[in-house]
């Protein structure tokens, strides 16, 4: 009996430190996938930011030649 009782605790502990060690290994798996989506997100952050910046440049430069053209116009 207390043979019995020995062996079915073991086997409860192994039990419980196979789901802990697979809960945690899911768990892993899915905080892996959710990096690689922020990471791409951040990419693609940066990619907007930097088509703004460049349109933002346009935009100055475009109003400086606008200035110029107008101020070569005689009124």
């Amino acid at each position: 009996m207390f043979n019995d009782f020995k062996t079915t605790v073991l086997l409860c502990a192994v039990l419980v430190m196979a789901t802990v060690i697979a809960v945690g290994a899911l768990g892993i798996t899915s905080l892996k996938a959710k990096n690689s989506s922020l990471s791409d997100d951040l990419l693609q952050s940066q990619v907007s930011v930097d088509a703004l910046l460049s349109s933002n440049d346009n935009k100055d430069e475009r109003i400086k030649l606008l200035e110029r053209d107008y101020r070569i116009i005689p009124s």
